[in-house]
């Protein structure tokens, strides 16, 4: 006879889901109302529990914002490290995922700008948030030590150094976008790919 789940690792997984589906409701609602334009309670109103339970979960919006970018930094890591484990060359497969046609770019393009803002402004400001962009230039890194070893990236430079560079002109791309209402995501980054790609390749 199979034996049963443990009372507490139930609670636990109980918690987790809650935890998902409060996020899940706050990125939905941040992308619809924008940010300043939702509250706790309507969170809390979407999900049928009480303010107060939302408010145990996350004490703040921005520690909302927070977890909705922990989540997109465990999808990048994936991204990153299924382009260091594929055989074809990185630099195709990064400028077809964020080209015109690329899935990623439609992500980004559907969220509202100002939400990007209040992203920027967490993320940049805070310890946690620093420990999600230290993360993505971790994999990064990885990647760049896949391509260095097949010859396809510079090596007088140190791997951690090449991969700020990467993360930080990506997102500078995204920011330039942000300012300039008038300007093309696609573009943008695009240009931004190729520039990396022209100052990190190997040196003949």
């Amino acid at each position: 006879m199979a034996s049963e789940e443990p009372v507490e690792g139930r609670r636990e997984r109980k918690k987790r889901e809650t935890r998902q589906r409060i996020l899940a409701s706050a990125k939905r609602q941040f992308i619809e109302r924008g940010f300043g334009g939702t509250t706790m309670a309507d969170i809390a109103g979407e999900l049928d529990v009480s303010t107060q339970t939302v408010f145990n979960y996350f004490a703040t919006k921005d520690l909302l914002l927070l977890g909705i970018a922990d989540e997109v930094t465990i999808q990048l890591e994936q991204l990153l490290d299924a382009f260091a484990a594929a055989e074809a060359g990185t630099f195709p497969m990064v400028r077809d995922t964020l080209g015109p046609s690329g899935n990623m770019l439609a992500g980004i393009a559907a969220v509202r700008r100002d939400l990007y803002v209040e992203v920027f402004r967490v993320v940049l400001s805070q310890q946690a948030g620093h420990g999600l962009v230290k993360r993505v230039e971790a994999a990064v890194e990885r990647v760049l030590a896949k391509n260095r070893l097949e010859g396809r990236v510079r090596a007088d430079l140190p791997s951690p150094l090449l991969a700020q560079m990467v993360v930080h002109a990506l997102i500078g791309a995204v920011v330039r976008w942000l300012a300039d209402t008038e300007s093309s995501l696609d573009q943008i980054l695009v240009g931004s790919v190729m520039f990396l790609h022209e100052s990190i390749k190997a040196r003949p």
